[in-house]
This record gives C-alpha cells, structure tokens and sequence, in this order.
C-alpha cells in the first residue's frame, strides 16, 4: 500500500507540472497572437491596440498604408512581365527577320497589349474574348504571318495568360 500512494504521489506531481508548463505555453501564445495583432492593425492605420482594448473606436476613414498599395503594384508589374515573356515566346525568328521600323512598332503594340492584358487580368471576370482579340491584332503585325500559324499561337498564349491570373 504505501508503494501506491508513492506512487499516486509522484504521479499528481507529475500532473501538475505539466499544467503548470501548458498554462505557461497558453499564456505566452496569447501573447504572441495580442502582439501579430497589434502590428497589423498598426500596419494597416487602424485604431492602436491599446484604444481597440478600450473600447474606443476612430470614426475617421481609415488611413490604409501605402505598403498595401506598393503591393499590389508590384504584383502588377510582375504579373506585365510575364505577359510580355508569354507574348515574345516562340517568335524570336519573326523578329530577327523584321526590318527595323516594324520591329520598334511590334515591340510597342507589345508592351501596349501586354497593359491592356494585366489590366484584363486585374478584373475580377476575365474574358478570354477580349484576350484573344488583343493578341490577334498584335501578331497580324508580322508580315506574311500564316493564318493556322496565328490561330494556333494565340490559342496557346491565351491559355497561358489565363493561367497567370491563377498563379500570381
């Protein structure tokens, strides 16, 4: 009997210490979340913290920091980009065989339809008609272009654009 209650002994101890640690690892997680929390909403302008805690609220418009904007424009930029390698992909030959002042207009009508696309992209809706008019237009630029050749490069840039709104 008594080898028991040593036994039982030793066990609520046991117990209780790793209370005593789970307790602790709650409170400093609580912490840490007060704290992500704070930084956010510092971050996006809101209310500090300490008034939110309060009760207090601002009933200004929220002043939303220009890092949130920078980006959005840097995904935007990145996202031309790719639209511009997309575009150039696979047409190296028709450039190089271009005489110059139609390659400066290609590369123009482009970066223009490159734009024109991300801007597509940035809609909540995209139409892939309106793409593959974009991009049709940009490759009847290239002299003596084949007719199946255009159809099927458009065709496969579109796709490959489209994916891009999924990705980036």
């Amino acid at each position: 009997m008594p080898d028991d209650k040593k036994i039982e002994k030793k066990e609520l101890s046991d117990l209780s210490q790793k209370l005593e640690i789970n307790n602790e690892k709650k409170e400093s997680f609580e912490d840490i979340k007060k704290i992500e929390k704070r930084e956010v909403l510092e971050k996006i302008g809101e209310t500090s913290y300490d008034q939110l805690k309060e009760g207090k609220k601002e009933t200004e418009k929220v002043n939303v920091s220009t890092s949130v904007y920078a980006d959005d424009k840097d995904k935007s930029e990145a996202r031309e980009k790719e639209i511009e390698k997309t575009l150039e992909a696979g047409l190296e030959d028709f450039y190089i065989n271009m005489p110059e002042e139609k390659r400066r207009e290609f590369k123009r009508m482009g970066e223009e339809t490159a734009g024109k696309i991300n801007k597509l992209l940035e809609q909540s809706r995209v139409k892939a008609k309106k793409i593959v008019k974009l991009i049709k237009k940009w490759l009847l630029l290239i002299p003596g272009i084949n007719k199946f050749f255009l159809e099927q490069e458009v065709k496969i840039k579109t796709d490959r654009i489209l994916k891009l709104k999924v990705e980036i």
